[in-house]
């Protein structure tokens, strides 16, 4: 009895045991009577069991016990970690290589060198297509590619626009001809950028940081952010401006003028100034009075430097004003032209009185018998 009793509590708790291995046994085929109390998976989260997949006996995926995927490596580093082992191509693929000139990309096969190993992920959709050469494709490449090594990729394989999103609104474009766009899906330039306030902020270590941005006043400035003060600025108009007071320095960052250039000036053809208080033709009107020549050569003795012209001293303190230069020199100029004329007339003059007092001396030694030429 003993046995019988024996026998069949073995042959209940065999039946128990495959009924239970049964319950969680998935088959290939297929499965049914899922429930949420099915899963597919390890058991003892103490021992930490990774899951493995092959396929022709060799693996190719893992989930490790402690939750990281690993895609062609059986030690994956985080939750999802793609790699590929090999060191040869594994795909016979058409590489998009990028257009120096512009414009959208041309698929290229390359011919310099092949590319070793390519670690990716490919999304598709049922827009996109499912081939090799569709979708977004997201990797890493090692190798040469039209001269250009390529290592992160990135890669818009469709014949469309990309469009990057923050906080569920749109931030950036990258369209299909390689023009990108910020704040606009719809760039018009190769970088565009609209905002309520267009920035765009320079810094380096142990630098002065700058910031080039549209102002509210509908101008561009660039300014150094220790000051918060525009430094050069831009207006709608176009008028240029450097400093805060709107003076423009060259060569120099202290301008006290409206332009002050530390350095040479050269123009090709003319430089015009306009507003200089008049020039100096009123020097030939009839009723200008200029200094006789005692006058002026009174005032050479004392001052020591033309009429109307800055001294030496006063050069040396302030610079050469060149439209009160250009003016006194030319006031002189006339001046002295004016001179001239006059000592002229006065020569002439001298010269009729000396032609006349010849023909009486010539008839005075005629009637004397007075030879003047011996």
């Amino acid at each position: 009895m003993n046995k019988v009793y024996i026998i069949l509590t073995m042959f209940f708790a065999l039946i128990t045991n495959l009924l239970i291995a049964q319950s969680f046994t998935w088959s290939t085929l297929g499965n049914s009577d899922i429930t949420l109390e099915n899963w597919l998976g390890t058991r003892n989260d103490a021992m930490l069991k990774d899951v493995i997949i092959k396929t022709d006996s060799k693996e190719r995926m893992r989930i490790k016990g402690g939750g990281f995927f690993g895609i062609g490596l059986n030690n994956p580093s985080n939750i999802v970690h793609i790699h590929n082992p090999k060191n040869s191509p594994t795909i016979s693929e058409a590489i998009v290589g990028p257009r120096l000139g512009g414009g959208p990309p041309t698929p290229t096969t390359n011919t310099e060198s092949p590319y070793f190993g390519s670690t990716g992920l490919q999304i598709t959709n049922v827009e996109s297509g499912t081939g090799i050469n569709d979708g977004l494709h997201i990797g890493l490449r090692n190798g040469m590619v039209q001269g250009i090594r390529l290592n992160a990729i990135f890669n818009l394989k469709e014949n469309a626009d990309m469009q990057f999103f923050t906080n569920n609104s749109h931030r950036m474009t990258i369209d299909r001809k390689g023009d990108i766009g910020i704040g606009t899906s719809n760039p018009q330039a190769t970088l565009h950028l609209k905002k309520g306030a267009n920035s765009i902020l320079f810094e380096r270590q142990g630098y002065a940081t700058f910031i080039i941005q549209q102002s509210v006043g509908n101008g561009l400035s660039i300014t150094r952010q220790a000051t918060n003060t525009p430094d050069f600025y831009i207006d709608a108009n176009g008028n240029i401006f450097a400093a805060k007071n709107g003076n423009m320095g060259i060569g120099t960052n202290c301008p006290t003028e409206k332009l002050v250039v530390n350095g040479k000036i050269k123009a090709k053809t003319e430089v015009y100034v306009n507003e200089i208080g008049g020039f100096c033709d009123y020097v030939f009107e009839e009723d200008y009075k200029r200094m006789t020549f005692e006058e002026k050569a009174n005032y050479y003795k004392q001052h020591k430097h033309l009429y109307l012209m800055p001294s030496e001293k006063e050069i040396e303190d302030r610079g050469l004003p060149v439209v009160e230069v250009i003016k006194g020199l030319t006031l002189n100029v006339e001046e002295q032209a004016l001179d001239i004329i006059e000592l002229y007339k006065r020569f002439e003059h001298l010269n009729k009185e000396n032609e006349y007092l010849k023909q009486i001396l010539y008839r005075i030694a005629l009637e004397s018998g007075y030879n003047l030429f011996k």
